[in-house]
């Protein structure tokens, strides 16, 4: 959680890590030696379940450092190693975790919280039949106030609604947006 509170909402997070099923540690290991006691050795899937714990979104790996040596690599699949985008050659991952999903993120970045809160809330009343002319109104007002203009209104409800076909029908028949 402590990563959580490192980045911003709307951040990203680069970091690396050295690879447990690098080809080199896995051959230790059969040997019986594990000289990595000073550092946490991950493998991919930890890093995305860490990741996930700490809400982090859209994690990508880059090969920091990778053996060209495909042959030994095989020798470990054919033992029954899966070698998802060379994980066996890789010695060191860089990684990069956004906070948010890259729509997510230019969303949040145009207005402040609490004008995005407000049109999420008059959305939902929309989205759920919930005093719709009043909420439209107010939805106009903001949209009006904030300069918020008809593309990102778009892309908020598709963020941000389930029934997005119902919101949309609902302005486009009250003719709120040409281009909705």
């Amino acid at each position: 959680m402590a990563l959580g509170k490192l980045v911003k909402g709307t951040g990203e997070l680069f970091t690396q890590f050295y690879n447990v099923r690098y080809r080199a540690v896995l051959e230790a290991l059969q040997m019986g030696e594990f000289s990595y006691r000073a550092e946490h050795l991950w493998a991919k899937t930890e890093v995305v379940r860490l990741m996930d714990d700490t809400l982090f979104k859209e994690v990508t790996f880059t090969p920091g450092e990778q053996d060209g040596e495909d042959e030994l690599e095989r020798e470990w699949e054919g033992i029954g190693f899966d070698d998802f985008s060379r994980d066996l050659a890789t010695s060191l991952w860089l990684m990069k975790a956004g906070r948010s999903t890259a729509a997510v993120a230019n969303l949040k970045s145009l207005y402040t919280p609490e004008v995005r809160r407000q049109l999420a809330f008059l959305l939902h009343r929309l989205e759920y039949g919930i005093q719709q002319e009043e909420s439209l109104a107010e939805l106009q007002e903001l949209c009006r106030e904030q300069q918020i203009f008809p593309d990102y209104l778009e892309d908020f409800i598709r963020e941000a609604c389930i029934h997005q076909k119902k919101v949309f029908s609902f302005l486009s028949s009250r003719n709120f947006s040409n281009n909705l």
